[in-house]
């Protein structure tokens, strides 16, 4: 019976965007719902052999995320659906206009200070960059799991680095693809410096940024080249995100077999890695938020959310830390599962209601003004929020809103927009 709603609640979500949104441009629904789905479809609804989780949790837990996965559909459905009845027919279609041949000397000269000051925070010798290239390259006499999360954890270049790797460093990589033209010379010197600014300022001992960062590239590239009013730049467009996710998947499997050379993990086992952390991993690690809350803690209220929790002058407790130190004890990670997670921690099912909703209209808002507008000149703003719409689905929900780039990047805009005779 609970499969049968679920099912019943995706088609709802299905038709409820058929009846909202048609619209000519990739937008930040598609974005956001691509995402959602790729993680929390139908296909995660459901224990496979991949499942490494699952059968860990008791036999209750399974019905409590099923009951908690039919909310979220249902809200996410119920708020498109609402947009759609309010607001569809006053949308106008969206169109990306290409603006002439602007020049490259403000973002690659912008680019280069940019690159200059990180550089200043590790120091001349450039060492931390100098570890993750050794690391990749698997000529370091470091762990992954030393680069990754305790070398340079304390640094200073690693904290303003993860604090603006989705939000300034992403904005100028994509001021800079977005001058890139096919055959010039100038675009040369553009690559240069986003490559430049990609393994100075973004890159970490982490598969995620040049995953991020590639598909960023095609959106940044394929949205400034091809103008909105051609009839096959909206198909083109819609296609974007998939074609772009199953580079990122072949960029996957590389990168994790630099990270287990000579681990021993067969080709079988590698292939199930990467097919797993890409479709399933998120769902399966939120079956245990299902099973340890409230029966092993009590939903953490304020104290899920840090900004409230200091506030208060209560201590913040980081579910995304607590739950892998009860299941995999001695393994420095952390489970991401968004705003589901995070809402269910928080305040149970009601939080997941809340959330949902809160999701829903956000992404639905936002979408309302990139609708309306018609600037080529914050295309590079955009881009960024299309590809933010992932951090929805796997972070908590504040931080996706803070450090994923969501609200700091629409800050940043509105900053940009009102000084005169700003264009990007």
């Amino acid at each position: 019976m609970g499969y049968l709603i679920l099912a019943l609640a995706s088609c709802l979500i299905l038709c409820a965007v058929h009846f909202a949104f048609r619209p000519k441009q990739i937008s930040l629904v598609d974005s956001f719902l691509f995402f959602f789905l790729l993680q929390y479809g139908p296909h995660s609804l459901f224990v496979t052999p991949l499942s490494e989780f699952a059968g860990r949790t008791s036999s209750d837990s399974e019905r409590y995320y099923l009951l908690g996965m039919t909310l979220t559909y249902l809200c996410l459905a119920a708020v498109i659906t609402a947009y759609g009845f309010l607001l569809r027919d006053s949308d106008p279609a969206v169109q990306v206009i290409r603006v002439g041949d602007r020049g490259i000397l403000m973002p690659v000269l912008l680019a280069a200070g940019y690159v200059l000051f990180f550089a200043a925070l590790q120091g001349k010798s450039l060492e931390i960059t100098r570890e993750y290239v050794r690391g990749f390259s698997g000529s370091s006499v470091f762990e992954y799991t030393e680069l990754r999360r305790e070398l340079f954890d304390d640094t200073l270049y690693v904290r303003i680095a993860s604090l603006t790797r989705q939000t300034t460093t992403a904005l100028l990589f994509s001021w800079l693809m977005s001058r890139v033209r096919p055959f010039r010379f100038e675009s040369l010197i553009v690559l240069g410096a986003a490559g430049v600014l990609f393994v100075i300022c973004a890159m970490q001992m982490n598969k995620f940024p040049f995953a991020y960062f590639l598909t960023l590239a095609a959106i940044s590239l394929v949205r400034d080249v091809v103008p909105g009013d051609r009839p096959t730049s909206g198909r083109l467009l819609r296609w974007l995100l998939p074609c772009a996710a199953i580079a990122c998947v072949g960029l996957l499997f590389v990168l994790y077999r630099i990270q287990y050379r000579g681990s021993g993990l067969s080709e079988d086992r590698l292939n199930k890695v990467v097919v797993y952390r890409v479709l399933f991993c998120s769902a399966d690690t939120l079956r245990l938020w299902f099973d340890y809350f409230p029966v092993s803690h009590p939903f953490l209220g304020a104290q899920g959310i840090p900004v409230l929790a200091n506030m208060m002058d209560i201590e913040p407790v980081n579910a995304t830390r607590l739950i892998p130190e009860n299941y995999v004890p001695g393994v420095d990670t952390t489970f991401q599962v968004g705003f589901i997670g995070s809402g269910f921690a928080t305040m149970g099912y009601w939080g997941i209601a809340a959330y949902s909703t809160f999701v829903a209209v956000f992404v639905l808002t936002a979408n309302h003004f990139m609708n309306r507008d018609q600037y080529a000149a914050w295309a590079p703003f955009w881009n960024v929020l299309l590809l933010n719409m992932l951090f929805f689905t796997t972070r908590e929900l504040h931080t996706a809103l803070l450090s994923g780039g969501t609200v700091s990047v629409f800050l940043l805009m509105w900053i940009c927009r009102s000084m005169p005779r700003v264009q990007l």
